[in-house]
């Protein structure tokens, strides 16, 4: 079954467009935005199931270079336009 979260991804200073540069390379990764506030990314994932999603998040968001933590919301259902 199909797995979608939004992550959200708190970076180093200056380590904003470094990080989303690394994103964009991943297959799982849909979207990437930076924003203001508390955390400095959003990622949109989407993985086959809900394992490869966490393995995503573990193996490959975490050891991104400038990563501070990440907060992982799961999608559970969404109405499109």
């Amino acid at each position: 079954m199909v797995s979608e979260a939004i992550v959200l991804v708190k970076v180093n200073v200056g380590a904003v467009d470094k990080a989303m540069s690394f994103l964009k390379a991943y297959s799982e990764v849909r979207e990437v935005a930076s924003t203001a506030g508390h955390y400095d990314l959003i990622v949109r994932v989407v993985t086959d199931d809900l394992e490869k999603l966490h393995d995503f998040v573990t193996k490959n968001l975490h050891l991104i270079d400038g990563v501070q933590l990440t907060e992982t919301h799961l999608i559970a259902k969404k109405i499109e336009k």
